[in-house]
C-alpha cells in the first residue's frame, strides 16, 4: 500500500509542477514522433497553460488514479469480513495494479524532471 501512495502522490506533484511535456505524449503506434518536440508553457506568471501541456499532466494525473483505485482495493481487500467479497477484491487490485504499472510504462522516462 505504501508503494502505490508514494507513486501516486508522486505522480500528482510531478504533473501538477511540470512545465515541459513527456515525449510520450508524441507517441503513436508505439513509434516516438517528434519526440524532441518539448513545449513550454506560454505564460507560466500569467497562468496559461497550452492544451498539450493539460494533456499531458491529465495522462499523468490517469496513471495517480489508477495506483489510487489500487491502494483503496487494498485496503478494501483487508477490511472486508465476507471472504468471497474479499477474493474478489484481492483479484480486482492485483488487475488494477497491474493496469496502473502498465499505464506508468510509456510515461516513466519522462517523470525525472
Amino acid at each position: 500500500m505504501y508503494l502505490t501512495a508514494i507513486l501516486r502522490d508522486y505522480l500528482r506533484a510531478f504533473a501538477k509542477n511540470t512545465y515541459a511535456i513527456g515525449n510520450s505524449l508524441f507517441e503513436k503506434d508505439g513509434e516516438e514522433n517528434n519526440c524532441f518536440q518539448i513545449r513550454a508553457v506560454s505564460s507560466v506568471e500569467e497562468g496559461q497553460v497550452d492544451g498539450a501541456l493539460e494533456d499531458w499532466r491529465k495522462r499523468v494525473g490517469d496513471v495517480a488514479d489508477l495506483f489510487d483505485k489500487a491502494a483503496d482495493l487494498c485496503t478494501a481487500a483487508w477490511e472486508s469480513d465476507d471472504w468471497e467479497e474479499r477474493e474478489r477484491l484481492w483479484k480486482e487490485y492485483r488487475n488494477t495494479l497491474c493496469a496502473a504499472f502498465d499505464a506508468l510504462k510509456p510515461i516513466f522516462h519522462d517523470l525525472d524532471d
